[in-house]
């Protein structure tokens, strides 16, 4: 892969993700070229700490393994072995936004022993453990698929139904490839008109935000310049062609409406661009305003742990604290976990909570706060 762009500094994570050192305060171009051939050449092998790293299985996988081993029986090609993991979850599991849910049993076991339903994280987390289970390297990838074509702007219209989760696995030889175990979804395919309406819509909402909501200092220096080879170029006096033959004539009678033109013009120039600035300042503060509802209970609750000085960090997924929260010990290790299962499941599957869920979301915030408040045994909160 080769890339460029304008960045002071771009960073390379150890399993190849690019991503930037800090926040982003101006708007990037960059150009990336990829192949989609598979590695030829000679590989070196996958490394013993990330081979260990991605052959990892949860505690309890028993069932894991034994699925698996059934599965690949009598297969040695590390390729077939793959082909066969996603032929059974695609052949053996339906496709649903909507899955049936037995929550006594961790959602892995009831996805590949009972109900047999889920979305892609369900297919992605499944074929991973199989693999791993065979003793093939694999990890899991989140991302978003293509979209769909806008030919009014000639770009891809990629959105959050288009966020997507798929498997890499190790293939000696060959590195690392990858494979998608989600069966497609069906369904009826949107009517011609609304797909017209929001090719257009959403055309105008890019242009909007282009050059409205993102509108930077980049844009204001780039209009100034345009705006004054514009002026450089008009012929204000054409029949003036030196000082001397202003001075010969005299006094010009058009020159004070042409100063008051050309006053008006910079006001207006100026009030144009205060105009974008408040636009974009109210933008800014309604990106960061209150987050959306169906997650709040999630920020609620990291609200009234931070109280008890159990703090989420900025660099953690949701997952990684509740698994950092049970690592240092305590009893509020399930109750954590419980919360980010469903978190990820109302974040990432777009099932909002049931009725149920949301009574026990409100209980467990009010014990977490009647245990903040409780004085500690020394008398003091």
């Amino acid at each position: 892969m080769r890339s460029g762009g304008g960045f002071s500094c771009l960073n390379v994570d150890e399993g190849g993700g690019l991503h930037l050192p800090s926040p982003l305060h101006r708007r990037y171009q960059y150009e990336v070229y990829s192949s989609l051939k598979p590695y030829e050449g000679k590989h070196h092998g996958l490394q013993r700490r990330y081979s260990t790293l991605y052959l990892q299985l949860p505690e309890g996988n028993e069932y894991i393994v034994k699925l698996a081993q059934e599965i690949v029986k009598g297969e040695r090609s590390p390729l077939k072995k793959v082909h066969r993991m996603i032929s059974f979850l695609r052949n053996n599991c339906k496709y649903s936004l909507n899955p049936k849910r037995d929550h006594t049993l961790p959602p892995l076991e009831d996805f590949l022993l009972h109900s047999r339903e889920g979305y892609c994280e369900h297919f992605a987390s499944a074929a991973a453990l199989l693999l791993r289970g065979v003793g093939m390297p694999t990890r899991l990838v989140c991302g978003f698929v293509q979209g769909e074509w806008n030919p009014l702007g000639g770009y891809f219209m990629v959105r959050q139904r288009d966020a997507h989760a798929w498997i890499e696995a190790y293939l000696p030889g060959s590195g690392w490839l990858p494979f998608d175990p989600t069966p497609t979804g069906e369904g009826e395919g949107p009517i011609f008109l609304l797909t017209t309406f929001y090719r257009y819509f959403d055309f105008l909402k890019l242009k909007w935000s282009r050059y409205i909501i993102q509108y930077t200092h980049d844009d204001q220096l780039r209009i100034l310049f345009a705006l004054r080879r514009g002026v450089m170029g008009l012929r204000l006096f054409p029949d003036l062609l030196s000082l001397e033959k202003v001075k010969a004539r005299g006094k010009n009678p058009q020159l004070p409406y042409i100063l008051l033109a050309g006053t008006a013009s910079l006001f207006a120039i100026l009030l144009i661009f205060w105009g974008f600035k408040k636009t974009k300042k109210r933008a800014a503060i309604n990106l960061v305003g209150k987050p959306p509802p169906e997650i709040s209970f999630y920020l609620k609750i990291l609200k009234v742990l931070s109280k008890k000085r159990i703090i989420k960090q900025a660099s953690e997924t949701p997952a990684e604290f509740a698994r950092r929260v049970g690592q240092q010990g305590g009893d509020l290790y399930p109750t954590i976990a419980r919360i980010t299962n469903l978190y990820y499941r109302v974040r990432f599957g777009q099932i909002p909570l049931t009725h149920q869920e949301k009574e026990e979301m409100g209980k467990i915030i009010r014990d977490l706060k009647e245990k903040v408040s409780a004085p500690s045994p020394s008398g003091r909160n």
